[in-house]
């Protein structure tokens, strides 16, 4: 069995590192951040868009950016009120976000590469799904303190399992196999 080059290709690059490299110029933008993020994270979903050969016509996706706006405003993480249960609620937000986005995907997609519909929502659901599950590992299983204030180990804590989370949902998206014999 030969292992795939999955990690050389440019779609599961950007899908992995994009939306995480978002998040942490966001983070660092203090509390403008909460209104950065969003804008941040639709401009790195084109840049994954415009290397996936389903999609058509990639800036198109720039009309989701109200939905995900209003999403991230309504129900996201506020840096004020970090507790368990608020990050919970901001991850699932946003991976809501991201389904109710994926009304979208039409509009970018050829008419022949439907497929990439169910690539989408399945690669959200899983990277949420995983998120959370790790998210609870570290905070619960292993005692990261979560709701301490200036607690700098978020900022290695959030990307770390958002980098796992799209690691993994990245073989969703990208539509390749571990091995391959």
């Amino acid at each position: 069995m030969t292992i795939l080059r999955i990690f050389d290709d440019r779609l599961y690059q950007r899908w992995v590192l994009l939306p995480v490299l978002a998040h942490m110029l966001s983070f660092m933008a203090g509390i403008v951040g909460i209104v950065l993020f969003p804008i941040l994270v639709t401009v790195a979903q084109y840049l994954v868009f415009r290397s996936h050969p389903a999609v058509a016509r990639p800036g198109l996706w720039f009309v989701t950016i109200p939905v995900t706006f209003f999403i991230w405003m309504k129900w996201g993480p506020y840096l004020a009120t970090i507790k368990q249960q608020t990050i919970q609620n901001g991850v699932v937000a946003y991976y809501i976000g991201q389904l109710i986005n994926t009304l979208f995907i039409p509009l970018i997609i050829r008419k022949e590469k439907p497929e990439f519909l169910l690539s989408w929502i399945l690669s959200n659901l899983v990277a949420g799904i995983v998120w959370i599950i790790l998210y609870d590992f570290a905070t619960n299983w292993l005692g990261v303190q979560y709701s301490v204030e200036g607690n700098t180990a978020l900022f290695i804590l959030y990307p770390t399992i958002a980098l796992l989370a799209n690691s993994v949902s990245g073989f969703f998206l990208t539509n390749r196999m571990v091995y391959q014999s």
